[in-house]
């Protein structure tokens, strides 16, 4: 197979011990589901086949609709199709990935040629210095490795439209500060925003 699906919530369930229970039941409360089916058969690669490979990080937003294996079919008709890999774990921050699961060896070892970063949906309007942080030590990292980084806004939670200002100005900085430039995605948010106001994107 052409993805990995790694899900360190069984590494740190198990370091959890008799907090595991109470755990799954925060999960289940906030309605995320633990995991999200494969719904796109991923691309088998031929040995030394062209290909751009990427690697997914983030928490539920990254996973649902199998988001990682979508990306990989809209690289169909390019020379060098995506293959793709993800960490994904459900509530987790980048502090989680960076401390706690393969991450960051994956960055090291795996050849990307791009991460993909999403933090924890609401942790760059709560903790934007934290946000921050482990953004550009992820940053570091795949420049280090030679990859380059996208950064994955995600968009408010339904019932917190408000926190968008602080959640863009929070991104706005991330970016400035890694030298990145926000997605396409941000941009085709904005014009949903603007122009379907009856249409709520928020999860």
């Amino acid at each position: 197979m052409s993805i990995t699906i790694f899900s360190p919530i069984h590494a740190c369930l198990a370091s959890c011990g008799l907090v595991a229970a109470p755990l799954l039941a925060l999960i289940s409360l906030a309605g995320c589901r633990l995991y999200e089916p494969q719904r796109y058969a991923r691309f088998q690669f031929a040995p030394g086949a062209p290909q751009t490979r990427v690697l997914m990080i983030g928490d539920s937003l990254t996973y649902y609709n199998d988001l990682p294996g979508l990306l990989q079919q809209f690289s169909a008709g390019e020379s060098a199709p995506i293959y793709i890999e993800q960490a994904t774990t459900p509530l987790a921050s980048l502090r989680f990935h960076w401390t706690l699961d393969k991450s960051v060896e994956r960055i090291r070892n795996g050849r990307f040629d791009v991460v993909i970063l999403q933090d924890f949906s609401r942790k760059p309007v709560t903790n934007p210095e934290g946000s921050l942080e482990y953004f550009s030590k992820f940053a570091a990292e795949i420049k280090k490795a030679g990859g380059r980084t996208i950064v994955f806004q995600n968009w408010t939670r339904r019932g917190r439209q408000d926190e968008y200002p602080a959640l863009v100005k929070t991104y706005n900085l991330i970016c400035r500060t890694n030298r990145r430039a926000p997605g396409p995605h941000r941009r085709r948010l904005e014009t949903l925003r603007r122009g379907a106001p009856g249409h709520s994107p928020f999860a």
